[in-house]
């Protein structure tokens, strides 16, 4: 792996394939917009640090992973809201990492792990990937959560939440596992697929909830 300790902003051009460790050791530090062909690993092993993710298009066409050693960091994708894609597993890795998204459209072709904290920054996370979860240690809300992958999103491991529109396309299958729930509080509710599993989709929402698609999980209607 390489590692990258410096504060000046790593080079846009050429082509990266090996891992590449954005290490916020030496100071903040900007995730500049490219594509990077390998996996990358945002770090902070000394001190209480920013990550900011560039403005633009940066696409990871492996996976992308926070870790923190010691101090609780910040890794920001919400400042200048770029269009990101994961082409593998987006992890976080512990609580003591703040994560903001941005505001427009982060797509995982992975699993979508959290086990730190995530912050939806009223954007789109889009899963994209066949036969991958939504999992992790720690419950996630999201704003706007798509399943576009022409195949089975498992929320296996955690509870989610959807803060604005769920869509589940036509083709694609949302899995809630058992004692697992899905609780949609939004305005927005598009399903053109499936929705199944023995986990319960929790439908805390005045909006009225879509008449096409498959609705086979246990379904809770909350009227709080």
């Amino acid at each position: 792996a390489y590692y990258y300790r410096t504060t000046t902003d790593f080079p846009t051009t050429g082509t990266i394939t090996g891992s590449l460790i954005y290490d916020a050791s030496s100071g903040d530090q900007t995730i500049v917009a490219r594509t990077y062909d390998g996996p990358v690993t945002l770090y902070d092993g000394f001190g209480a640090r920013t990550q900011t993710a560039a403005a633009g298009t940066i696409t990871f066409n492996s996976s992308l992973t926070t870790q923190y050693i010691y101090n609780t960091y910040v890794v920001d994708f919400n400042t200048n809201n770029p269009t990101v894609t994961v082409a593998g597993d987006f992890t976080l890795d512990s609580t003591s990492t703040a994560f903001t998204s941005t505001s427009g459209t982060f797509s995982v072709a992975g699993n979508f792990i959290n086990n730190g904290s995530f912050t939806h920054n009223s954007g789109t996370i889009s899963m994209t990937g066949a036969s991958k979860a939504i999992n992790g240690s720690q419950a996630t809300t999201f704003s706007n959560l798509t399943i576009d992958g022409n195949s089975t999103i498992t929320v296996s491991t955690s509870y989610i939440a959807v803060a604005g529109t769920l869509n589940v396309t036509a083709s694609d299958i949302l899995s809630i596992s058992a004692s697992r729930a899905v609780t949609w509080t939004g305005t927005g509710f598009t399903l053109g697929g499936t929705i199944s599993g023995t986990g319960t989709l929790i439908v805390d929402s005045s909006t009225t909830i879509p008449t096409g698609g498959t609705l086979s999980a246990v379904v809770r209607f909350d009227a709080s």
